[in-house]
């Protein structure tokens, strides 16, 4: 499958996304009698969170793991039945956070969207609907992209240990093994660039710099 279609379809599905967010916010909003700014949280990884799905986030952090640790107080609960809500904490791979800057989908709010690691770790429910295959689709070839640019930086490491070691034997001058390391960089950054796909945003998430 060429890029283009990959890139394509991803955008087809962070639309289908922006849909869903839209709502969930016109339903928070409404809730609220006094609006905050936190941002709010869509949490696609709610299983871990007892399918507390959304809230307000009140902190984040990172994790031991590199993830990014959000705390969040869910606003899909049942305050007949629940008169004290707890708060939830998440731990979402940064790779699967995507930041949403106010504006670009809320006018209030900055909005956070948290994937789980691998589609198989979406509820089994969510699964089974047209929705869930959309999610399903866009994390794993979010995993695939991943894989491909790890290899790639792998390989291009391997090769570049293997020139030290061919200069280091005086096989190489050191004028060859520069032009070497220049192309092998440069090729790098072009597949990396090509395949990354990282949401355009000006917000920083509290806890990152």
């Amino acid at each position: 499958m060429s890029d283009w279609i990959i890139y394509t379809l991803i955008g087809l599905m962070l639309f289908a996304l922006v849909v869903v967010i839209t709502v969930v916010l016109v339903l928070v909003l409404k809730r609220e009698k006094t609006p905050l700014d936190n941002p709010i949280l869509i949490n696609f990884f709610s299983g871990v969170c007892d399918k507390r799905f959304y809230g307000p986030i009140k902190k984040t952090f990172i994790g031991k793991s590199g993830r990014v640790g959000i705390i969040y107080t869910p606003k899909d609960v049942d305050l007949k039945s629940e008169k004290d809500v707890k708060d939830e904490t998440v731990y979402i791979d940064k790779d699967k956070l995507v930041v949403l800057s106010k504006e670009t989908a809320s006018g209030k709010r900055n909005i956070f969207l948290g994937f789980p690691p691998s589609a198989t770790d979406l509820d089994e429910e969510l699964k089974r609907t047209e929705f869930g295959k959309i999610l399903m689709n866009t994390i794993e070839i979010k995993n695939s992209i991943n894989a491909e640019i790890s290899a790639i930086k792998e390989g291009s490491n391997r090769k570049t240990a293997h020139m030290k070691t061919l200069a280091d034997g005086e096989y190489l001058s050191s004028r060859v093994m520069e032009t070497i390391n220049n192309m092998v960089e440069d090729l790098v950054k072009i597949s990396t660039s090509q395949k990354e796909n990282k949401p355009t945003t000006n917000y920083t998430p509290p806890g990152e710099k």
